[in-house]
């Protein structure tokens, strides 16, 4: 029982410490245009892939409308805002500052879409759902708040639950299978941003074994890397949360009271047995999918190159 109750406890934090990151990082790069027209261009220049939203904030402004923009960017490079002058005979003032956040402000869940299981088929697996600790010191915690532990016997290779784009990999931390450990921060993770602008983070993979980059597009049982351990216990266990931007003002991630619900989480059903199904946990569950399953999302031209073997 003592046991059940750390991992109970265990702050998920890989899914909660997302923030508000600077434009001095450089993800992210402004470059503004003066036109002839006396307009202003602000054209953006990503060094990362997926969607982000942007949102600026004007210190100074003259003869121009607004004080405030935001933008929603999913190419590499290309126009986020423009100002207009009031009086087209005369140039815009301004400064500004800006911050921005991986996802979009404006997604859409399909609650009856259906994941797979993240392992390969005839996987033993024991689902764990996790609980996060901020609410055991009395910090807020997301409404929706929900996150998955999958525990298995052996280092089994991890398959994306649906098809999106890598926009994010970390391959870089070797665990101690010395110690124990309920809760290890630095992990290896991989995060998925799917057609819905969902944003799927599968963390606990093996030092070296994550075979995707950032900028693929994965399907529906592509392999991602191997799960690994999480010090000396000597089963297997990878996390996995589905969330989503859920504010439309980046300072919440500020704002002690409003930071917890600027990111949303969704509970996702899982194909098993043929049906979907809301995991429940500590539940044992056997891993499968099919071939409808994992071409839900397909393009016409993607279920043709399925059927052919020639999508992987």
């Amino acid at each position: 029982m003592k046991n059940r109750k750390i991992i109970l406890l265990i702050l998920f934090v890989l899914c909660v410490n997302s923030f508000v990151l600077k434009s001095q990082e450089y993800l992210i790069e402004i470059e503004t245009k003066r036109n002839a027209d006396n307009s202003v261009d602000f054209n953006y220049r990503k060094n990362c892939y997926g969607t982000y939203c942007i949102q600026f904030t004007f210190r100074q402004l003259s003869n121009s409308f607004q004080s405030n923009f935001q933008s929603t960017v999913s190419g590499l490079s290309g126009r986020a805002i423009s100002l207009k002058p009031r009086d087209a005979t005369q140039g815009i003032g301004f400064s500004f500052s800006y911050i921005y956040q991986l996802g979009s402000p404006n997604v859409k869940i399909n609650d009856d879409f259906i994941y797979l299981l993240p392992f390969r088929n005839d996987v033993k697996l024991e689902a764990i759902s996790l609980n996060n600790l901020n609410r055991s010191f009395g910090k807020g915690v997301s409404e929706t708040w929900k996150a998955y532990r999958f525990v298995v016997e052996n280092p089994e290779s991890i398959v994306a639950c649906r098809k999106g784009l890598v926009v994010k990999v970390v391959d870089e931390f070797n665990v101690d299978t010395t110690q124990n450990f309920n809760y290890k921060r630095s992990q290896n993770e991989v995060i998925v941003e799917h057609k819905d602008g969902t944003l799927a983070r599968y963390s606990g993979f093996k030092a070296g074994s994550i075979k995707v980059e950032e900028g693929q597009m994965i399907y529906p049982y592509s392999e991602i890397g191997i799960v690994g351990r999480n010090g000396k216990d000597v089963n297997y266990k990878l996390d996995l949360c589905i969330y989503y931007l859920n504010t439309k003002n980046l300072n919440d991630f500020n704002d002690v009271v409003k930071k917890a619900n600027a990111l949303a989480y969704v509970n996702p059903k899982f194909n098993y047995k043929g049906a979907a199904a809301t995991l429940l946990s500590r539940n044992k569950y056997v891993t499968e999918c099919n071939d409808e399953i994992i071409t839900q999302e397909f393009s016409r031209r993607e279920k043709k190159k399925y059927l052919k073997g020639e999508l992987k």
